[in-house]
């Protein structure tokens, strides 16, 4: 009505209070986080090409952020944990945080060669353990305060840690192990032929 009364005298004015601030704030950042989630795992798939410069690798250590980030989105609707503007901008540290370890695993897998895994894991699986407490404990001390959209982004971030260090400590060496094996399997039945007949002459 005030504006209307304005309006109607010539006096052209905008009246916003804090609710519908927020609701404009809230309303641009739902446009903008699927485009901020996108840059960032592009970003993310860069980089890995250039450090593993293999699809297949690439392809492999991604999977454990896209398995992490289902579970953390899940969990995320079971807690009852919304997108806000405070913990929309932890996502991207997320990606970049939560892809690290399976990072090192895998080049130590590499380095250390088939059969390697359960060396692997408790060693470089342990050191990840202690990098990624410590991040989660420096945001995770978050949750202890008292505006809500602090304490969610405290929240959001411990989940999206232990999401993505459980999929890269647990579910990645077990998809390389499981590689391997099928590698294990395929290898015999493929040299049975060459030993069975080494000069490549026909049995009669």
């Amino acid at each position: 009505r005030i504006r209307a009364a304005l309006h109607a005298s010539g006096i052209p004015v905008k009246i916003m209070d804090e609710n519908r601030l927020a609701a404009t704030v809230l309303h641009r950042m739902r446009q903008d986080a699927p485009v901020v989630v996108l840059a960032a795992a592009l970003a993310v798939l860069l980089l890995l090409a250039l450090d593993l410069r293999s699809p297949r690798r690439v392809l492999l250590v991604a999977s454990t952020l896209a398995v992490g980030g289902a579970w953390m989105y899940g969990l995320m609707a079971v807690m009852g944990i919304d997108v806000n503007v405070f913990n929309l901008a932890v996502i991207p540290s997320i990606f970049g945080l939560g892809i690290d370890n399976a990072v090192h695993i895998e080049h130590r897998y590499q380095q250390e060669g088939p059969g390697s895994l359960a060396r692997v894991v408790a060693s470089t699986g342990s050191a990840a353990f202690l990098a990624s407490a410590t991040t989660a404990i420096g945001f995770g001390a978050a949750i202890v305060a008292h505006h809500l959209g602090i304490r969610s982004l405290g929240w959001l971030t411990l989940l999206g840690l232990c999401c993505t260090f459980v999929a890269s400590s647990v579910f990645f060496p077990s998809l390389l192990r499981v590689l391997e094996a099928r590698r294990e399997v395929a290898s015999p039945a493929a040299s049975e032929p060459a030993l069975a007949n080494p000069h490549g002459h026909g049995t009669r």
